[in-house]
């Protein structure tokens, strides 16, 4: 039998979604949505603020402006086809 292991050896420096310090847009206190239609933009931005590894789960985050990182910011996706940010459909243009 292969060795299942050594398929999912990821590279020392990459940062996967349950490392410590992770803390998910989802969670409490900040309850983002990612339900396709609400503005996540500041459950978003208050985890970014008060956090260095931010998750962001499986779902499309609507926003309604730019969210601003720090220096020290990590965001964490799934991948790309299932942890998006979006504008919002209704949100002005950002800048």
């Amino acid at each position: 039998m292969a060795n299942v292991t050594a398929a999912r050896t990821f590279p020392a420096n990459r940062v996967l979604w349950d490392a410590p310090g992770a803390v998910s847009v989802t969670d409490p206190p900040y309850n983002a949505k990612g339900n396709d239609a609400e503005d996540d933009y500041a459950a978003i931005q208050k985890c970014i603020d008060e956090h260095d590894l931010v998750v962001i789960p499986r779902g499309t985050f609507r926003v309604s402006r730019t969210l601003h990182l720090r220096p020290t910011t990590r965001l964490i996706g799934l991948s790309a086809a299932w942890s998006r940010i979006a504008p919002l459909a209704a949100a002005p243009v950002f800048a």
